[in-house]
Order: structure tokens, then sequence, then C-alpha cells
């Protein structure tokens, strides 16, 4: 509750040990019987970096986690951008390690301005401009109607004098195989079972034969 004709509130930033660069965080008025929201002075964004040397954090993930040639499984890179990007965008560049296995041709994006750039190097690149916080590339794997086994494609961010990289978040893999028969398996989880550990070893005997 306001008091007074001004009020203010003041919070300190606090380190945290995880490295999240640049971060925008938005504070808005909500209406309220008592008053009018001022609709040219609603809202204030607030933004914090982990030193001064932070720049926007970028993070890339992948779905799913295997690809089927035979049934053209379509890729989906998500990249996240802490902060949003200023207005000409944020160009982007990317090692696909792979991509030789991917229809190009079919490649669709959203939150990305113009076109995405393939440079076929040694691995090949792909370079975009990302124009919203939140981008994304479905790619569908292409069915050459070879058999192959499994095999898979690495894509990498790389680095950036305007953006910095998730350390947690800064490549993707898939696993591509020819067909759903061809898929691997996935790991089966072992559960510790302590049960026998802490059971008490009870000996039948002729009078006694019920454990």
């Amino acid at each position: 509750k306001i008091t007074e004709q001004t009020a203010t509130i003041s919070a300190a930033a606090f380190p945290v040990a995880e490295i999240a660069g640049f971060q925008e965080f938005q504070f808005f008025l909500e209406e309220s019987a008592g008053y009018q929201i001022d609709p040219a002075a609603s809202a204030v964004v607030v933004t914090t970096a982990d030193t001064a040397a932070s720049l926007p954090q970028l993070s890339l993930s992948v779905t799913p986690p295997t690809l089927v040639e035979s049934e053209n499984t379509v890729s989906v890179h998500s990249f996240n951008l802490s902060t949003n990007p200023p207005l000409e965008g944020v160009e982007v560049s990317v090692t696909a390690a792979g991509l030789e296995e991917f229809d190009l041709d079919s490649l669709e994006t959203t939150g990305i301005t113009g076109e995405v750039a393939v440079t076929f190097s040694d691995p090949p690149q792909l370079v975009f401009t990302m124009s919203e916080a939140t981008a994304t590339i479905s790619l569908p794997v292409a069915n050459d109607g070879v058999a192959e086994g499994v095999e898979t494609a690495t894509f990498t961010l790389n680095s950036s004098d305007v953006y910095q990289i998730s350390p947690l978040a800064g490549e993707g893999s898939f696993q591509i195989a020819d067909t759903p028969a061809d898929v691997p398996p996935s790991p089966v989880e072992v559960e510790v079972n302590d049960t026998l550990e802490g059971a008490i070893a009870v000996d039948p005997t002729p009078g006694n034969p019920v454990v």
C-alpha cells in the first residue's frame, strides 16, 4: 500500500552460481479500483549481468533425440537469447556436423529474419539473424534410401562478439537411423534394490517350515 504520493522499492542484485549473461526482467502495474495507470509509464525493464563483461547469453536445445530417414523426421533446433535482440537482430552461426543428412529445401524458421545461409565448409555452418529472443529451425532428415546404420549429427553454437554461449546448452546432437527397426533401444534405467541387503536371514527348519 502506498502511503505517500511518491514511493520507491529498492532491491540489490546478488551473485548466483549459474552463469546467465545479460537477463531482462519486466515489471508491470496491475489494474486496480484505486488508481488509473498511465499508459506511457505502466512498465519497466530491469537488466542484470553476471559481470561488467557479460553479454546476452545464447543457448541451443534440439528435439527429438532420434531421427528416422524413412519417416523424414523433422528435427527442431531451438535458440534462446537471454534478452530481446536489438532492432537489427543478432547474427548467429552454428557448426553443423552431419548437415548432409538433412533436407535443406524443406527448412523452416521462426524468430529469424531473412534466409538461413549455408556455408559448405568442413564441417558446414548455418548463419542466420535472430530477430526475437526465441528462434527455431525445423529441418527434416533426408531419406537417401541408402542403408548407413546409425549415424550422429551434431550442431554447435559458434562464439561471437555479441553473445556468450551457455555453458550448459551450447550444442545438440541427433541419432539418425534408416528405419524405425534400426533405432537403438533406449538405455535401461537400473534402480538400486536394497531389499536383500536389508533382509533378515531366517533358516527354515522342520519345526518351522514357514518363513
